[in-house]
């Protein structure tokens, strides 16, 4: 059986059809043509088809490379978003040592200041212990010239015979104000 050529505007129905969606169509009405003018037509429908084919295919590969170009955009922001994300991780592993850090600085500082308060307050105490005992002493130094000179002065003075004459006994008070210069100067090495 032979098989009956199709027509021209049966061809163009089914291209249409077999196009996608986002292509744009040509809209031919279809007619009844001789077989001088279908072929004619029919060149001039390959030719417009043929261009539009050749627009589309264009058009996918300024498409395809414009994909590929974000892909590519994509994958380095992808990168640097994990970089950023590493970094960060590893500022608050940072952040969270250096807090503990100075948490410990702080207590080490507070022990610290409590230590001083109490050598501060036994200094305090230490001082006031040394003026009462450099009072003491310097009460006892006064008592020890007072006694000593009351030694000298109970002495009896023995008189020899002889023809000399009297030999007059130095004063005793310069004596006790270089020994009281010197009391009172003793305790104050212990204030400085």
């Amino acid at each position: 059986m032979a098989r009956k050529r199709p027509s021209v505007s049966d061809m163009i129905q089914e291209k249409v059809q077999n196009t996608s969606t986002g292509e744009s169509v040509i809209d031919i009405t279809a007619k009844e043509i001789t077989q001088e003018e279908s072929f004619t037509e029919l060149e001039i429908t390959v030719k417009q088809l043929q261009e539009h084919l050749e627009n589309t295919r264009e058009n996918q590969e300024k498409l395809q490379q414009q994909i590929q170009e974000l892909q590519s955009i994509l994958s380095t922001k992808e990168a640097t978003i994990k970089n950023l994300q590493s970094s960060l991780e590893t500022m608050q592993n940072s952040e969270e040592n250096l807090r503990q850090k100075v948490q410990e600085l702080q207590s080490a500082l507070s022990e610290k200041d409590v230590l001083i308060e109490r050598l501060n307050q036994e200094l305090q105490e230490a001082k006031q212990a040394a003026l009462k005992l450099a009072e003491a002493n310097s009460k006892l130094m006064e008592e020890a010239q007072l006694s000593k000179k009351q030694k000298e002065i109970s002495k009896p003075v023995s008189y020899k015979k002889s023809y000399r004459a009297i030999e007059k006994i130095p004063p005793t008070q310069p004596q006790a104000q270089e020994s009281t210069d010197s009391a009172d100067s003793a305790p104050m090495w212990l204030l400085d």
